[in-house]
Formats: structure tokens, C-alpha cells, sequence
């Protein structure tokens, strides 16, 4: 049976396209006020080079690669980029997204 994903997308016309910017209007958790220098920097990148195909992303670990992820994934959405897929590698990283 395939899945609708149409149902796990926002209804609302989302116009924000710097991923930075997505953040500052999400509702989060206070120990997520604000964006680490390292993720800022790598969303700044990534937004300049946004059109180039098959950009690579490497972060340590702990550095925050998931939300960078999601950051970029609801970036590329509102420039309709779409489709979309974000796969993790185990039921914690899925719990988390």
C-alpha cells in the first residue's frame, strides 16, 4: 500500500527559503534557542550552492547533521524541489525526526 505524504505536509504557503531563517520560526525547545556556529555556517553554505547537484555535507558527530538535514529538506520544499525522501539508519535517529 503506498503511503500519502500530501497528509504529512503543511497546508499553510510557506515562503521562507534560507534555512536559517526556517529555524527562527519553528516552535522549538528552549535548549534549541539558537543555531550552533558550525550548523549556521554549513546552512549558509549550502544555501549558496542550493541548485548545484550532489552536494555533500560532513559534520562530526554531535554537531547537529540531523537538524542541518531537516533545515535543508523543508528549504528545498518551499522552493518546491520536491519530491523528498529523509531516511535514517535506526528506529532512534526516526524517532527523533
Amino acid at each position: 500500500m503506498p503511503i500519502d505524504f500530501s497528509k504529512m505536509l503543511d497546508e499553510q504557503s510557506d515562503t521562507v527559503l534560507d534555512p536559517r531563517d526556517i529555524f527562527y520560526t519553528l516552535a522549538r525547545q528552549p535548549s534549541f534557542s539558537f543555531l550552533r556556529d558550525v550548523q549556521a555556517d554549513v546552512l549558509r553554505r549550502w544555501f549558496e550552492v542550493r541548485t548545484s547537484r550532489d552536494n555533500v555535507i560532513k559534520l562530526n558527530v554531535g554537531s547537529g547533521k540531523t537538524l542541518v538535514g531537516l533545515l535543508i529538506l523543508k528549504s528545498s520544499m518551499h522552493e518546491d524541489a520536491g519530491p523528498a525522501l529523509y531516511v535514517t539508519p535506526n528506529n532512534h535517529l526516526n524517532s527523533q525526526v
